[in-house]
């Protein structure tokens, strides 16, 4: 939830906040896009090695710590862009890891995996 409505906050003001300090927001739109984009594809299959739980929670305070770090985009488009890329980065790893806790959790509780080969025996399992 916390992601949600951080991503929803973020997308949302970031025009206006990006006007009240005298940058482009494009800026954010493109460095956040890459960040999520690079950050999945480069370090997913690295992080798959922690625990899902605790990865989760160090993701969700580095976005916490990313939203701060706005407060010094006023002072010039290297510090704006670091924290969108570290929006981007936090942010594009924790909702697949909170996705795939989600996912194990589910499958532990009602999939039998004898049943489920495919991801669409999985959905027609959840589905009816």
């Amino acid at each position: 939830l916390l992601g949600a409505c951080t991503f929803t906050m973020m997308l949302n003001f970031q025009t206006t906040f990006a006007n009240s300090i005298h940058m482009n927001y494009a800026f954010f739109y493109i460095i956040y896009s890459f960040a999520v984009v690079i950050s999945r594809l480069t370090l997913g299959k690295y992080l798959a090695a922690f625990s899902q739980y605790k990865l989760s929670i160090a993701l969700l305070v580095l976005m916490t710590l990313s939203l701060f770090s706005f407060i010094f985009s006023k002072y010039g488009i290297l510090f704006y862009s670091i924290s969108s890329a570290l929006f981007g980065i936090s942010y594009g790893l924790v909702y697949p890891t909170i996705q795939a806790i989600a996912v194990n959790v589910s499958k532990e509780k009602y999939i039998d995996k004898n049943k489920v080969k495919t991801l669409e025996d999985w959905a027609k399992l959840v589905l009816d």
